[in-house]
């Protein structure tokens, strides 16, 4: 009898997988592209695609709520049995790399507190300048309230890295931007890349296959082809305001809501947010 998931496969029409392997060809123009830039050549990438193939396969398609057998991810993948044993050996012993976004997420949210909890700011609304140590307001007590577990000191040395905050004269932090803008020439923010473009596909992919009774997860666009490309830095200019003021209002709303019971169930919720503009421009 045909395994469930390759039944519905053999039931659509003949051309269905051309259209999924286009739209694979577009989701992957932009990760070749970084691959290039890195001096990454197609031999490595086949490599991760077997990992990818086999961890997805073991994982999200067993029967009966149990993980994938090495036969059944055979079939599935298209590898061999010797094969699949290899790699989920490898996988077994660590040897796979996972970026967790929540020390990220965390620099964020202490660059936000800054500039919007009135504790840390002036008279006039700009951000303080804050003493390393000490009680509130200070930079210690600022990542106490929105760094979490993620150490002061590794927070504070990544916004100074970025650019993001500078030591005055007299030794205060002082925030310059806002916006929490990673180093591409640092290992964890290629891996961020990563994340972030995980994050879009698994909301589209899973918005595409859900059950008809499952509500949608939020995924909008909005484009035009006719906008004259003089007008294209008032856009930019309104996304900076627009987008920004949006995205202040929802990160102040999860930060009225974070469980305060650490035994309480938390999950990951966001909302993110990326321009959409042509491959002419760098």
């Amino acid at each position: 009898m045909m395994p469930p998931q390759l039944g519905a496969l053999a039931d659509q029409e003949p051309d269905s997988k051309s259209f999924v392997l286009r739209a694979c060809r577009a989701m992957l123009r932009p990760i070749v592209r970084m691959l290039l830039k890195s001096g990454i050549v197609h031999r490595d990438l086949m490599r991760v695609t077997r990992e990818v193939y086999v961890d997805v396969a073991r994982s999200e398609f067993g029967l009966g709520g149990r993980p994938t057998s090495i036969s059944r991810t055979a079939l599935l993948t298209g590898l061999a049995r010797k094969e699949v044993r290899r790699i989920m050996d490898l996988m077994d012993t660590g040897g796979d790399i996972c970026f967790e976004p929540a020390a990220q997420d965390r620099i964020t949210r202490v660059l936000s507190g800054w500039f919007q909890d009135k504790e840390y700011l002036t008279r006039d609304g700009q951000p303080l300048a804050l003493p390393v140590d000490g009680p509130a307001p200070s930079f210690a007590s600022l990542k106490a309230r929105y760094g979490g577990d993620v150490p002061a000191s590794a927070i504070l040395r990544e916004l100074l890295n970025c650019g993001n905050v500078q030591k005055t004269a007299d030794g205060l932090l002082l925030p310059v931007y806002r916006n929490y803008a990673p180093n591409p020439a640092e290992p964890e923010h290629v891996l961020r890349a990563g994340s972030v473009i995980e994050d879009i596909g698994n909301t589209v992919v899973r918005n595409l296959y859900r059950d008809t009774n499952k509500m949608k997860w939020l995924e909008r666009r909005a484009t035009n082809t006719k906008i004259p490309e003089h007008l294209l830095p008032e856009f930019r200019e309104k996304l900076s305001t627009e987008a920004q003021r949006f995205l202040e209002q929802i990160d102040a709303w999860m930060s009225q809501h974070e469980a305060a019971d650490e035994t309480q169930k938390t999950i990951r919720v966001g909302l993110g947010m990326y321009i959409i503009k042509g491959p002419d421009e760098d």
